[in-house]
Formats: C-alpha cells, structure tokens, sequence
C-alpha cells in the first residue's frame, strides 16, 4: 500500500529500522528500489537486510557485515587493533580518534552494490555521543566552562 501511494503522489519514501526482517515478512521487497546495508550484528537479520536489497549474501559480505570492530582476542581487550574488515567505524583504542568512518553497501536502481563510507563530523559525534567516556568528557567540560 505504501509502495502504491508513494508512487501515486510521486514521492520517495525512506525508512529506517533495525529490525529489517520484519519489513522483509511484511513483503516491501517489491517496492524497494535502493537502500543502504550497513554494520548489523545479528546474522539473521543480516541476511534478511541483503535478500530485501537484493544483494547477494555471499559468505564474504555477511563476514564484512557482522564483524566486530576489533580483533580483540578475549572480546574486551582495550587496546584491540580495529578490524578493517569490519563495516562498523574504527577509532584508535587509545585516542578514540576515528580512523575510518563506517562502510555501508549501497544498492542502486541498476542493481550495483558499492561500499560508502559515512563519515560523521566529530562535533557532531562530541555533542551527540551516548558512549560512557564520551558523556564522562561532556559533563567535565561542562563543569569547567561552570
């Protein structure tokens, strides 16, 4: 119905959700023409994120997709080396400076899928932040300019 009204009042609509599997249950496949497959852990979900782009899941992409930002050995090494195989951002263990932003597969009207690396300013990242060492700086900072 979506797909049918958006077409009917010429627009393009752009939905956002973490739970893709459900609008691949929901059957929009058919009325997607392009959309963005970034960093998703779950597998599952994953999957259902390619198939509802038409991107082929092939044992390599879905490596890339759910791979962890560090090669850490234990999972919690604070110095882990970042995994540049990975889509998620990587940022220096120490620094936290961002090495590379995240990679999202981009799937076009043709079919194409090619790798795009968003890139988030760091004010914007500063301010916007919900990570514990970023808020610890926010409120520190805040409390210096007091």
């Amino acid at each position: 119905m979506l797909g049918r009204l958006a077409r009917s009042q010429r627009v393009l609509p752009t939905l956002f959700s973490q739970d893709i599997s459900g609008a691949a249950k929901a059957g929009l496949a058919g009325y997607i023409s392009r959309g963005f497959v970034g960093p998703i852990i779950d597998e599952k979900e994953a999957l259902a994120a390619m198939e509802l782009f038409g991107i082929e899941p092939t044992p390599e992409r879905m490596a890339r997709v759910t791979a962890s930002a560090t090669m850490a050995a234990y999972g919690n090494d604070e110095y882990a080396a970042p995994n540049y195989n990975s889509m998620k951002a990587l940022r220096d263990a120490r620094t936290r400076k961002v090495l590379r932003g995240s990679v999202w597969m981009y799937s076009d009207l043709s079919g194409r899928v090619i790798p795009v690396e968003c890139v988030i300013p760091p004010e914007f990242l500063r301010v916007a932040s919900t990570n514990a060492v970023d808020l610890d700086a926010r409120e520190k900072a805040a409390g210096q300019a007091a």
